[in-house]
């Protein structure tokens, strides 16, 4: 039953259902939205997708989230210091990217202070996923608003 469940839940489509969707997301301040991205924004956005998605293939690269898990010892120790590496530089990234989009950076700091590395990735990763799916919808319904007649 409980594998049933986990496969129906819907990622949220809005902040407040962000909030809610996991404990590690409780307390989550106000940031800019997508649809209010700035060009700069969107921009630095992109950029921080780009290289936050090279840390997520290094990871899987190492054996993560589907990857192929090396066979011997020494490439296995070789792959978890990688993949300690790279999760540590997308939490870093993370980080200056969202705090660049907090309305309150006290808030924020708050928010932030006293996580763990894997509670970080996991805040970190759920807003990755917010603000991509959201752009693609802010996006799409500017083009057809500025196609409308």
């Amino acid at each position: 039953m409980a594998d049933e469940e986990s496969k129906n839940v819907e990622f949220p489509a809005d902040w407040e259902g962000l909030r809610r969707f996991d404990p590690v997301m409780a307390g989550l301040p106000d940031m800019v939205q997508a649809e209010d991205f700035t060009p700069q924004q969107s921009a630095e956005y992109a950029v921080a997708d780009g290289v936050l998605v090279e840390r997520l293939q290094t990871m899987h690269d190492a054996g993560l989230f589907g990857g192929k898990m090396p066979a011997r010892k020494g490439d296995v120790e070789k792959a978890a210091r990688k993949t300690n590496v790279a999760v540590a530089e997308y939490v870093g990234i993370a980080d200056q990217f969202y705090r660049g989009l907090a309305v309150d950076a006290d808030a924020y700091a708050v928010w932030t202070k006293g996580r763990s590395v894997a509670d970080l990735f996991g805040m970190f990763s759920l807003l990755h996923r917010f603000y991509g799916e959201r752009l693609g919808k802010s996006s799409d319904s500017k083009k057809r608003a500025g196609t409308a007649e």
